[in-house]
């Protein structure tokens, strides 16, 4: 028990000590209700704690992983390397789900063809910016495009392995490398 407190001091003290808390308040509470039962979070209850760091658009991917390595650790979970992928994959899958699900209900106007495209992670000419970053996520670098007229810009998914050009604020054309 001393040892999991110890754990969650420094975490918080990592939070405090930085301009942005990955950690939201419900998270926070269910942290605290752990560790006065003494008892190893469910990884459902895992799964919430981590969705919030790993959606948390100001922080960088490798401080996500370092945040939500440490929040698997303090709710009483010794996994290995290949199962701490795992669980990371299935939080970012339902981190996707939920984004597109979000967007989807909002934006009832959109047509039958983006609508099936952003469900399933594809692009299609014509779609607009945000329509983009509900199928794909944010993209990891936006630049101006170069050699092109003003209103360009060039967005790469390094991850996905996506080049994507915008003509202002449409999708233009797309490379996958």
């Amino acid at each position: 028990m001393k040892r999991f407190n110890l754990f969650f001091i420094l975490f918080s003290l990592l939070c405090i000590s930085t301009e942005v808390s990955a950690l939201n308040e419900t998270s926070h509470l269910l942290l605290d209700q752990l560790f006065e039962k003494g008892k190893k979070a469910t990884r459902e209850e895992l799964l919430e704690m981590l969705i919030p760091v790993a959606g948390n658009p100001l922080l960088t991917h490798m401080r996500k992983n370092r945040e939500m390595g440490y929040l698997v650790y303090i709710s009483g979970w010794h996994l290995s390397k290949s199962e701490k992928n795992s669980l990371y994959t299935e939080v970012f899958r339902l981190l996707d789900q939920q984004r597109k699900e979000i967007y989807l209900k909002t934006h009832a106007h959109l047509g039958d063809q983006i609508r099936a495209a952003i469900k399933t992670g594809r692009l299609l000419v014509g779609m607009s910016q945000e329509s983009v970053k509900a199928s794909l996520g944010n993209p990891e670098e936006v630049k101006p495009a170069i050699g092109t007229f003003f209103n360009t810009e060039r967005w790469t998914y390094y991850s996905k392995r996506k080049v994507l050009f915008f003509k202002k604020g449409v999708l233009s054309s797309f490379k996958s490398q």
